[in-house]
């Protein structure tokens, strides 16, 4: 009975030895089977979130990873279907060629849909590269990705862009960017001349200095310093949408009016940036005008872009003022402007020059005109200061009004 017993478990010793034998022999086929099969993603970089179907040299399927994997043309394949079946007659004769000059062009995809029953047309994007056997048969690798919803989202991006580019373009205003820190500005959209046309090249990173006059520069700085002052202080709640009307130069530097608003935002890497538009605004409908002649040209002469107008009262009060004056003294609501004395609003280049003109008037009651080099860089101010009667002739107001140019373009006006 021992020895019996003694055989059967050496009988059964060596049976699980040998199962286990072969057990071992199977699993490291399946790892040097599975290590050559993940060495194929490999070869696909960063694209490993699809699914590889390996083909016969006669393009039949022989097997697919992930195994696990639903997606229509996966399925199909799994099932049998042959790529011939799947593809139209177009897209098969496409791909015989791209598979005969694949190792010439591994990096280059193949893209092409098939037909679902219930999803409709589902796109692809394939690349493949040949793996050779010892016998001299062939493999082709195939990575297949699913780019339905990347075109959908394209084609929806570029529905979109077509929409703001013609909205744009009808408007004439455009997208802006700038980098808090670097004060960098960029031009998202391009800009519209005067026909409406769009300005070449002018997307992209632009010298906001030389595009608008000095004054306009110093406040739109002004703000966007108070802007971030406040927005460090007090976060999202100080950030309004405050429209700051400044002057760029158009055709022949014609000055065009925009209405800039911008908000402060943080980009993918965390920097601030200030980022809004700008709109073509039309100066003659933002002053008062009643129907009446009179206000109509006064609302038109208040709405010149380079014309500084002002008016103010004995005591230096000011009355009143235009766009372009208030801009000169970087306050962004014109309305901000009354009653402030001359002096807390003019600057110290300007001052002595006003005061003489302003005094003489109110001190003759004849008008006074002045003219001549004031500022670095040869820069002309032209100004003219006069009373302001009213119906009993009692002065009431001295208006005062000034340009300032360059001495070059003085003298090409002469010329």
């Amino acid at each position: 009975m021992e020895s019996i017993a003694g055989t059967n478990w050496a009988i059964i010793l060596g049976f699980v030895s040998g199962f286990l034998a072969v057990a071992c022999v199977i699993l490291i086929m399946l790892l040097r089977d599975g290590r050559h099969r993940q060495q194929f993603y490999r070869r696909f970089d960063k694209n490993l979130n699809e699914f590889m179907v390996v083909f016969s040299q006669g393009l039949d399927f022989l097997y697919g990873l992930p195994v696990y994997l639903t997606d229509p043309l996966f399925d199909k394949l799994k099932k049998g279907k042959l790529l011939q079946d799947v593809l139209n007659d177009k897209n098969w004769g496409r791909l015989k060629l791209f598979l005969d000059e694949t190792e010439k062009h591994f990096d280059m995809p193949f893209v092409f849909s098939i037909v679902d029953d219930v999803l409709g047309d589902v796109w692809y994007e394939l690349r493949c590269f040949v793996e050779r056997h010892s016998s001299g048969e062939i493999h082709y690798v195939c990575l297949f990705k699913n780019i339905t919803k990347e075109l959908e989202l394209r084609r929806e991006k570029e529905r979109v862009r077509d929409s703001l580019d013609s909205l744009l373009q009808n408007t004439g205003d455009f997208l802006w960017s700038l980098d808090a820190e670097t004060r960098e500005f960029s031009l998202l959209t391009p800009l519209i001349d005067e026909e409406h046309r769009l300005v070449p090249q002018s997307v992209g990173v632009v010298d906001l200095e030389k595009m608008m006059p000095e004054s306009d520069y110093e406040m739109f700085n002004k703000v966007l310093n108070d802007r971030i002052v406040k927005y460090r202080e007090y976060g999202t709640r100080s950030d309004g949408y405050e429209t700051m009307k400044l002057r760029l130069f158009g055709t022949d530097k014609f000055l065009v009016w925009y209405g800039f608003r911008g908000k402060l935002v943080h980009d993918e890497n965390g920097k601030l940036q200030f980022r809004g538009t700008a709109r073509k605004m039309d100066m003659v409908l933002e002053n008062p005008n009643l129907g009446d002649t009179t206000d109509s040209m006064l609302s038109a002469v208040l709405s010149f872009p380079d014309v500084r107008i002002f008016w103010l009262d004995r005591e230096y009060k000011i009355q009143g003022c235009n766009q372009a004056f208030a801009t000169d003294a970087k306050i962004v609501n014109l309305t901000d402007v009354y009653g402030k004395s001359l002096d807390s609003v003019v600057s110290i280049k300007f001052l002595p020059y006003f005061n003489k003109a302003i005094s003489e008037v109110f001190a003759n009651g004849k008008s006074v005109t002045w003219k001549g080099s004031f500022d670095r860089d040869g820069r002309i101010l032209m100004m003219n200061v006069t009373l302001v009667r009213d119906g009993s002739g009692k002065g009431l107001f001295a208006m005062g009004t000034y340009l300032i140019i360059g001495e070059s373009e003085f003298k090409d006006e002469l010329n």
